[in-house]
């Protein structure tokens, strides 16, 4: 069986915050597999290493007990999460942005090629199908939205041409008959 290159992360929950000794010495014991490890902000500890193995199944195994052997004695932590991905898919994955593409009014106004005031009368029109991600700066800042949402939307958009003549009826009269 042909092996491969596997890149797996393995996120751990430890009991107490965790230090720059503990991750530097998790990276020196896990040298062999360029192994990262970070602590977020929540202190869970993210180890991702790159395993050879013949399958998806040996690749998680690998990893998973790669780390595992490596807090022995070190730090008393739980494995809350194994990631396991070809190492194609993770460098595919590095090249996508981390932050999706927010549009604000005149992004959207131009895709649609609407005006301004059109996208608020929009918006109004279809709060559900044209949530904000939020209006920066508090209630005076500037509105987003996720640009998804606003192709989405303009997939199901029934475009209507003109302007309704002034005084029409906003509901078409119903005959007596």
């Amino acid at each position: 069986m042909a092996t491969a290159t596997w890149s797996v992360r393995v996120e751990l929950a430890a009991p107490r915050a965790v230090g720059d000794d503990v991750t530097d010495e998790l990276t020196d014991r896990l040298a062999g597999l360029a192994a990262a490890v970070a602590v977020d902000d929540d202190d869970r500890v993210t180890v991702q290493l790159t395993v050879e193995a013949g399958t998806l199944r040996a690749a998680f195994t690998r990893g998973e007990k790669a780390v595992s052997d490596a807090l022995a004695d070190l730090l008393r932590a739980d494995i809350v999460e194994v990631q396991v991905l070809t190492q194609d898919e993770f460098e595919r994955r590095l090249e996508r942005p981390r932050i999706p593409e927010l549009w604000g009014v005149s992004e959207a106004a131009e895709f649609l090629g609407v005006s301004a005031p059109r996208i608020d009368q929009l918006v109004k029109e279809n709060p559900e199908k044209l949530p904000m991600v939020q209006k920066l700066m508090g209630k005076q800042g500037p509105r987003i939205w996720l640009r998804s949402t606003w192709v989405r939307f303009e997939a199901g958009w029934e475009r209507k041409r003109g302007r309704p003549r002034a005084g029409a009826p906003a509901v078409p009269a119903v005959r007596a008959g």
